[in-house]
């Protein structure tokens, strides 16, 4: 009888834990995600320098990939941009199937693309990436010359469900913020 009760209390509490676990392995997917493209980006942005040539770092909300392209000339980039099956197309990359593109301040479209530049400077903005589901407790509005951004507070106990990601246009500079 003792036995039995010692396995109900133990089954409750196991039962209590699943959840977290679950909450802590998107988390590490969100997190791999957000330093994977923040890496990405920076690449370009150095890239874009030490080759004299911009690069564009092109996104497609629905499916969740990015890109990067690289341009010899503005008439190039014109020419091929947001193309991500073109010749000037470096790599392609997905997303995790548990981490969506929840905002950008580029654009509204399920397309947009960053471009850094041969002097260093980069378009100015946001990309906020969130755990699927989760996108909608935030959102964002802006225009590439003033950011602002409404964030949702998450529920007490939530946890870090996004992360953001801001593109310096003076400097071409990108930080990572929300992300434990």
């Amino acid at each position: 009888m003792e036995l039995l009760i010692v396995c109900a209390i133990l089954g409750i509490l196991l039962a209590g834990t699943v959840p977290l676990f679950r909450g802590s392995f998107q988390g590490a997917s969100l997190r791999r995600a957000t330093g994977d493209l923040a890496g990405t980006l920076r690449h370009a942005h150095c890239s874009a320098v030490a080759q004299e040539r911009a690069y564009q770092v092109g996104f497609d909300r629905t499916g969740g990939t990015y890109w990067t392209l690289s341009f010899s000339t503005p008439k190039e980039m014109a020419d091929v941009a947001g193309a991500a099956g073109s010749d000037a197309t470096i790599f392609k990359r997905l997303l995790p199937k548990d981490v969506v593109i929840s905002g950008a301040t580029y654009s509204t479209n399920d397309q947009f693309a960053v471009t850094f530049y041969p002097d260093g400077t980069a378009d100015d903005g946001n990309i906020q990436l969130a755990v699927s589901g989760a996108e909608q407790n935030s959102a964002m509005a802006a225009t590439p010359a003033t950011t602002t951004e409404r964030t949702a507070q998450p529920a007490a106990g939530a946890g870090q469900d996004a992360a953001t990601i801001r593109i310096r246009g003076n400097d071409g500079s990108v930080s990572v913020e929300g992300v434990r």
